[in-house]
């Protein structure tokens, strides 16, 4: 509360005074008459709750009046800003996106619902545009000090860059400095001030200010963005916000809740929140010329290798009996095509692509059949993909390619063979950029920097690159039509990433990606037939196909009532049975006691980012005095092991392992093992001997020490990043929010800033 600038009116003197006029003395009037004290007592009482509402009354009247004279500040300096040059040059450019077209209209519609959905194509400007429109109409409406917008990114780069686009656009100082009226808040980094009006973060961040604040008091407009996603934590917080809205219906500032997609199914959302109005917004996407597998195999003119691993199987027996012959590729390398794949009554029924449709593909050469009937469409084909990017670089004009790869491991395996080429040597492998969710924020910013001239940049990417951000050099995209997402595996009983075909939703985004700014090119390393015919129109919602125990255990938390009465009101609900899996699998962990009642157990496992039983591992590991060791099997357990197995090479992995688990390097693995070895404890010493390698000798001595045990030196990279996320991701639960990763002696990062330990620290003196 503020402090009342008004001095208190009345006092216990003004009593006094009376009593002294009145010549009664005041032991008389104390202790002679109890009908006399009660009396006083009553008006003392009273004269306390005048004070006290006065005092409130004059604060409320100081706090009004400093939101006026807060809006006044607001408009004054915006009216300043719209005068600028510089602002006027970037109206000028924003006003050619769709979805201005749509801003009163939009507005409009703001004033009389509470909810509304955004239906807006690729490239119409909604995840930049409709944020600014409300907090402009608030300012110019007077009301820009009560204004508080909070936009939910899916991941943390959408929300960092979007931000700071809003911030280019408004003509401020970058997102959270002085002036600016746009901040940015993610896990583990921060940039906001007492100022922001609107602020971008990540679905958890919104829900982590849940626990603390459960009206969101202060804020007046929640914008979802990307919530065609479907993810876990996204339609929690629908469910969250479906509450809110009704909550805050009666309120003087009501909660405005804004759903944005570009592939959102509309029917689903606005019957979800009580037929609530749609506004659809054409996307000014350039054209955009696509190219599938079967036309990918004709420009290239390739032939899949009968020994490749996309092949339908690997025919190495046919290799002695059938000649073969060599062919030049793009690689300018040489693949032995074998004469067998040309006399089909050779090869196995098995052997064939179940799904290819012969009169599908009348149209083009017998080589490109050939590849086609024989493939093996799960996997993919990195050969190929080479060639292509290879391709793209040599015959097409200048702009970057966009990969859509399925995850970290892919991104690496793919980053050696582009190195390893002829056309990507040199200063050229600088520009082969790595993107996904492990990088930290600068090593992201990267993809957005200009190559020199004659560079070509090659984005390697996950999904991340899918929605909300535009990299405005990339013409060309190449889309192996995978990705990862979260199953639940019933042998570990635990939730895992799997990788699976996109949806046609996501390879609409994607495809969409090559023309932002410019026309572009797409090539889908997938056949036309299984766009139109087998992927699935959107993807399944997270929440139908993940365990539901970090929802069990967030709807705890977050005291949101019983558990399976709350999730039974998502958009669309899991199964009962799911639920009571759910439930019963925290009694028996030790997280829930009595009526769903959160346990010690509990409230510390609702804070840690992984799975449950890996997350009870780790506490008890810190409880024994093991957790390096715990640390390392967790992280492996929850991703998957790094041994690779070359053909003919198991008798070489297994005296590899041997010599691995010869010399633990961890003390505490005896006391956790008794001296037995096991399978845990050999990735224990895997990782602690891989980590000292790099750390003392470098890089290429990592690299050279994973083939010499026939590890994936991507996965133990990934592994390294997913015990630092637990390490600092635990430490920022718990709000030590000054955190760090040592790196070295006086050497430590801050997600993406280095830091040193301050001078007058005692901490100092304790490095060594």
């Amino acid at each position: 509360m503020l402090p009342c600038p008004c001095p208190a009116p009345f006092s216990p003197l003004i009593l006094g005074i009376a009593l002294h006029q009145e010549n009664l003395p005041l032991s008389n009037f104390f202790f002679n008459n109890s009908i006399s004290l009660l009396f006083l007592f009553v008006f003392l009482c009273s004269i306390f709750i005048i004070n006290l509402t006065i005092r409130i009354i004059f604060c409320v009247i100081d706090v009004k009046k400093h939101k006026e004279a807060e809006n006044r500040l607001l408009q004054e300096e915006w009216e300043n800003i719209k005068m600028m040059p510089k602002y006027m040059e970037m109206l000028q450019t924003r006003s050619t996106l769709p979805i201005t077209r749509m801003r009163n209209h939009l507005l409009q519609l703001l004033k009389i619902n509470d909810v509304i959905v955004i239906c807006g194509e690729t490239g119409c400007g909604k995840t930049t545009q409709v944020p600014q429109f409300i907090l402009d109409d608030m300012i110019e409406s007077r009301l820009g000090g009560h204004c508080n917008i909070i936009c939910t990114q899916p991941r943390r780069i959408a929300a960092i860059s979007v931000a700071e686009r809003v911030s280019d656009e408004r003509c401020e100082p970058s997102p959270g400095h002085h002036g600016s009226l746009v901040g940015f808040q993610v896990r583990l980094e921060s940039s906001r001030n007492e100022r922001t009006k609107l602020l971008f973060c990540t679905t958890g961040i919104l829900l982590r200010r849940l626990a603390g604040d459960n009206n969101l008091e202060g804020v007046t407009h929640i914008i979802v963005d990307e919530v065609h996603e479907r993810t876990l934590l996204g339609d929690f917080l629908l469910i969250i916000l479906k509450n809110l809205v009704e909550r805050r219906s009666n309120t003087s500032f009501k909660l405005k809740v804004i759903l944005m997609s570009a592939t959102v199914d509309a029917n689903l959302f606005t019957g979800y929140f009580n037929n609530c109005p749609v506004i659809t917004a054409e996307g000014r996407i350039h054209p955009v010329s696509s190219f599938f597998l079967e036309d990918i195999y004709e420009r290239l003119n390739y032939s899949l290798p009968s020994d490749s691993p996309a092949s339908g199987k690997n025919l190495t027996s046919a290799r002695g009996k059938h000649g073969g012959r060599s062919i030049d590729n793009h690689r300018g390398k040489k693949n032995l095509v074998l004469s067998a794949w040309g006399d089909e009554s050779l090869l196995h029924q098995d052997y064939i692509n179940p799904y290819y449709v012969a009169d599908v593909y009348e149209a083009y050469s017998k080589k490109t059949c050939q590849n086609l009937k024989f493939l093996n469409e799960d996997i993919i084909d990195y050969d190929l993909l080479e060639d292509l990017i290879c391709f793209v670089d040599e015959n097409y004009p200048s702009g970057a390619i966009l990969v859509f790869l399925p995850g970290v491991a892919e991104i690496s395996l793919l980053v050696d063979k582009l190195i390893a080429t002829y056309r990507f040597r040199g200063s050229s492998s600088e520009w082969i950029l790595p993107l996904h969710s492990s990088l930290a924020s600068a090593e992201q910013r990267q993809v957005f920097l200009s190559p020199p001239q004659n560079i070509r940049k090659v984005i390697l990417a996950t999904d991340i690159a899918e929605t909300s951000i535009t990299i405005d050099d990339v013409i060309y995209v190449i889309d192996t039509g995978k990705h990862k997402e979260k199953r639940y595996n019933p042998q570990k009983k635990m939730s895992s990433m799997v990788e699976d075909w996109i949806s046609q939703a996501n390879a609409k985004q994607r495809r969409g990606r090559a023309g932002r700014v410019n026309p572009g090119m797409c090539f889908c390393l997938y056949t036309r037939h299984r766009f139109e015919s087998l992927m699935r129109l959107f993807q399944m919602p997270e929440i139908l196909r993940v365990p539901l125990t970090e929802l069990c255990l967030q709807v705890k938390s977050l005291l949101l009532g019983d558990v399976k009465t709350f999730l039974l009101k998502a958009i669309e609900p899991p199964s009962e049975d799911a639920i009571a899996s759910a439930i019963s699998l925290l009694y028996e962990v030790g997280a829930f006691e009595g009526e769903e009642k959160l346990t010690p157990l509990g409230h510390h496992l609702a804070k840690l980012p992984v799975d449950i039983l890996i997350g009870k591992m780790l506490l008890y590991g810190a409880i024994f005095g093991c957790l390096s060791p715990i640390l390392s099997i967790a992280a492996f357990l929850s991703y998957k092991l790094p041994f690779v197995y070359p053909k003919d090479e198991k008798q070489n992995v297994e005296r590899a392992k041997m010599l691995l688990m010869s010399e633990k390097m961890d003390t505490s693995i005896n006391s956790i093992a008794g001296n037995n070895d096991s399978d845990h404890l050999l990735l224990v010493s895997a990782y602690k001997k891989w980590y000292k390698t790099l750390n003392e000798n470098g890089t290429k001595a990592a690299q050279q020490f994973c083939r010499s045990y026939f590890l994936s030196s991507s996965v133990m990279y990934m592994i390294r990043g997913k015990i630092n996320y637990i390490k600092m991701g635990n430490c920022y639960q718990q709000k030590f929010s000054q955190t760090a990763l040592r790196l070295a002696k006086f050497s430590y990062r801050i997600t993406n800033t280095t830091a040193s330990v301050h001078s007058g620290s005692v901490v100092l003196y304790f490095i060594t």
